[in-house]
């Protein structure tokens, strides 16, 4: 009995779902009596792209054929702008550019429509735009050292991050503008056609991220190409006149120490040889020549501004070949230089700025109407400590 009641219970439990369930189905079929919504296909693989006050967007569409356009909009959907859709029969990519964007983070959503006016399911993506904040806080990649060697310009760099390069513009010896691009990873630019005197002007790029649309640039700096060029020593040659001292104090002090561009090994004369004296080279280019740089011997401390460290010495010049004997006919005196201790303080006695003088060498100029000149004749009237030898640590010259 308890079994058919059972059966009784469960028969009318599934009628009961049954109409319930048609019920619903009734129902389903009212809302949908116009026909199923459709979606059209959305757009994929959204990307964007940073600018200057604009965003690059692009993406990819399927091959849906019932999508007529992409609306895209920004701003809370104060703003939009629709791209129209040609059906090609395959997937496709699109892009789109928005213009006159804040310097900030901006939302889009993105939707497809079909000539139905049904849209897609939305998209939404985040892009940033930069501008002038932005460009205000790049740097400049400073110029560490421009100067001129055998007449061609040698430009060192310092480092500056996430810049991809520098932009040059700088005169040609025929006065033309050239424009060169120096890549980020570049630290010295050699430029073999440069105009002394004239000026170059520098401004560094950058992007605010792989995908940027737009370069921004620094300010543009300029700096002053050096009039005369650093003549090149390794064209420097010893020359021996019968009248000349080219003795050496030792074995390690040779003449050729003067242009080694080492300021810790020096020419040193040999012991008691005698003061006034002098020596020939040849600079191995006729040049009309704009300054001199000399560099004293400058180890151990105690003999800065003192020993044998040559005080007061001329500087002759002659273009042709030196007469033969050793005399000095033909010559023409170019330089009377004497050098000068920054402190003033007596023998044995040397400050900060004095050993940074040692350093760096004492620069003496020439008269402008020097004559062009090859050989060069020192002659070394007095040393610092009075002595009968002289050493000179490094002479470095500069010339048109």
């Amino acid at each position: 009995m308890r079994r058919y009641y059972l059966k009784y219970l469960l028969y009318i439990i599934f009628i009961g779902n049954l109409i319930a369930c048609s019920e619903m189905d009734a129902t389903y079929k009212d809302l949908i009596k116009d026909g199923e919504t459709k979606y059209p296909g959305r757009a994929d693989s959204v990307q964007t792209m940073p600018g200057n006050e604009r965003i690059k967007l692009s993406w990819w569409l399927s091959a849906d054929p019932s999508v007529t356009s992409v609306k895209i909009f920004w701003n809370n959907k104060r703003d939009s702008l629709e791209v129209p859709v040609t059906y090609k029969g395959e997937p496709q990519k699109m892009s789109v550019i928005i213009e006159n964007l804040t310097e900030s983070k901006h939302n889009f959503i993105i939707n497809t429509y079909d000539d139905a006016g049904n849209r897609s399911v939305m998209v939404e993506v985040q892009g940033e735009a930069f501008g002038p904040i932005y460009e205000s806080s790049l740097m400049n990649r400073p110029v560490l050292d421009l100067r001129l060697v055998d007449y061609m310009g040698y430009i060192e760099w310092g480092n500056v991050q996430n810049s991809i390069g520098t932009k040059l513009i700088y005169l040609n010896k025929l006065g033309s503008e050239n424009t060169l691009f120096i890549p980020f990873e570049e630290n010295i630019t050699v430029i073999s056609d440069i105009k002394p005197g004239s000026q170059i002007q520098y401004r560094t790029m950058y992007l605010p991220d792989p995908t940027a649309i737009d370069t921004f640039y620094t300010d543009v700096e300029s700096m002053q190409v050096p009039q005369f060029s650093e003549l090149g020593k390794d064209k420097f040659t010893k020359v021996v006149l019968p009248t000349d001292n080219t003795t050496k104090y030792a074995a390690a002090n040779s003449m050729e120490s003067l242009w080694d561009n080492n300021i810790s090994t020096f020419y040193y004369t040999g012991k008691n040889t005698g003061i006034p004296t002098w020596f020939t080279f040849d600079l191995g280019q006729t040049a009309r020549l704009g300054k001199v740089r000399y560099n004293q011997r400058s180890t151990p401390a105690s003999i800065q501004w003192g020993g044998s460290n040559a005080k007061q010495f001329e500087i002759w010049g002659i273009a042709e070949t030196p007469p033969a004997d050793g005399s000095w006919n033909n010559w023409t005196k170019l330089l009377d230089v004497t050098s000068i201790k920054p402190s003033g303080l007596p023998l044995g006695q040397v400050t900060d700025e004095d050993q940074v003088v040692v350093i760096a060498g004492e620069v003496f100029t020439f008269q402008a109407d020097s004559p062009p000149v090859r050989y060069i004749r020192i002659k070394v009237n007095s040393t610092w400590g009075n002595t009968q030898m002289f050493h000179i640590a490094e002479l470095t010259f500069w010339g048109q």
